[in-house]
């Protein structure tokens, strides 16, 4: 059996995107490396973009960056498609708590960098 992958078609993209299967290497590589008690979604976005982004998916993250939030989503159900088997082993093995502290910490992060870049509705006097 070979490594699944999809290759698909976003409207208005010149080139095709490209999701695959993590390796078991890929996945060792993240469990050894990731700090899950000083993540942060700065901490991710480099792990990921040193460690396993080039892994499983034909994008960098400055491609990534330049997204709209809907192709995101169509990426991310794509390698959650691929990626079936891996996450249905993970809560199976006991990693569901990894994944749900990664999880947590990233968009803990995103949401006190979205709340902070906002202009208050009522301006100070």
């Amino acid at each position: 059996m070979s490594r699944k992958i999809k290759t698909f078609e976003i409207e208005g993209r010149k080139e095709p995107i490209t999701v695959k299967e993590l390796t078991v290497g890929t996945i060792i590589s993240i469990a050894q490396n990731i700090d899950l008690e000083n993540l942060s979604l700065v901490s991710f976005v480099k792990f990921a973009d040193e460690t396993f982004l080039p892994e499983c998916v034909n994008l960098t993250l400055e491609q990534f960056k330049e997204m709209a939030p809907s192709e995101i989503e169509s990426i991310y159900n794509k390698f959650m498609e691929v990626n079936k088997s891996f996450f249905v082993l993970a809560q199976k093995m006991g990693f569901q708590e990894m994944l749900d502290k990664m999880r947590k910490a990233i968009m803990r992060d995103f949401l006190s960098f979205v709340v902070g870049s906002l202009n208050p509705a009522i301006p100070e006097s």
